[in-house]
């Protein structure tokens, strides 16, 4: 990983920390997510893919290893809080702009690459956040997917 990668994740994981979404989790799960309202904690979230998709679309991030890196935390979350991110577009369309940008430049990515994870289930959104709210502070984050890839006429899974 890159130096900037590591000294934006490491911001990322100690803005985390410092605002305990990942010991609220749980409240997540109970309160219910996304078009129900944005949390603060969902805030931080987008402001860090928000600051992903600058990167990237200023160079300084390779859309590729963003797609390999971050694409299953920005699929799911892009998923859930989309009817939020347009409402807040509506009003000002700058408002995410540069992390929608790039949700569509990684789903170019998953098409070509031949996987589907782009657009996730409800019941995988909802299964995102609970194993996200298992998270202990400071424990190492692992990927938590296999890749869904396409299948082509003619093949079984």
């Amino acid at each position: 990983m890159s130096r900037i990668k590591c000294i934006i994740w490491s911001d990322f994981l100690s803005s985390l920390k410092q605002n305990h979404w990942l010991t609220t989790g749980e409240r997540w799960l109970r309160s219910g997510f996304g078009a129900r309202y944005i949390r603060i904690e969902a805030e931080y979230i987008l402001n860090f893919f928000e600051m992903i998709g600058l990167l990237v679309r200023r160079g300084y991030l390779d859309a590729t290893d963003v797609w390999n890196c971050f694409s299953y935390w920005m699929f799911n979350v892009y998923a859930d809080l989309r009817e939020d991110i347009e409402q807040e577009r509506r009003d000002d369309d700058t408002y995410y702009a540069d992390f929608c940008d790039l949700i569509e430049r990684l789903r170019q990515i998953e098409k070509k690459e031949g996987g589907n994870s782009d657009n996730p289930s409800r019941e995988e959104i909802t299964d995102f956040w609970r194993d996200e709210s298992k998270l202990k502070t400071g424990s190492p984050v692992h990927r938590r997917w296999r890749r869904k890839k396409k299948v082509k006429e003619g093949e079984h899974n």
